[in-house]
């Protein structure tokens, strides 16, 4: 058998990007470091607000799982044969 060899060749382009300068380029720059000096605060805030008002939503999603339960259907089932106004004349 006669011996093959392959050579595999790997080449790499490098290539920068290039963002022109605008007007608009220091402004930009200005409200991306205020904003990057504001993350940690806002982020704070919202756990803050998330934590505070963790019971309400607890609250909130357990009545709004307990609507389609037996015992309450049965309930909403019971009260709709029982209105009094429901009369025929």
């Amino acid at each position: 058998m006669a011996g093959s060899s392959s050579s595999v060749s790997h080449s790499e382009s490098h290539s920068d990007t290039y963002i022109p300068e605008y007007s608009q380029t220091p402004i930009l720059n200005e409200i991306a470091q205020h904003a990057r000096s504001m993350s940690d605060y806002v982020y704070n805030w919202g756990m803050e607000r998330f934590n505070k008002n963790q019971g309400d939503i607890d609250g909130l999603m357990r009545d709004a799982l307990s609507y389609a339960s037996p015992q309450r259907v049965a309930v909403d089932m019971g009260m709709a044969e029982c209105t009094p106004n429901a009369r025929a004349s």
